[in-house]
């Protein structure tokens, strides 16, 4: 995804997560940088988002 997806898809009531070593452009449209952790799951992703 790119910088303008993201920025679409947040302005669209999405929440987009990205890992921390990120370009700048992705938070700046919007995205929350997270540490993803080994093991991801939908509890963990539930934890990110809230």
């Amino acid at each position: 995804m790119t910088p303008a997806g993201v920025e679409v898809m947040v302005e669209n009531g999405h929440k987009v997560l990205v890992e921390k070593n990120t370009d700048d452009a992705y938070t700046r449209a919007g995205a929350k940088i997270v540490n993803i952790p080994f093991g991801l799951n939908d509890t963990s992703v539930d934890k990110l988002l809230n």
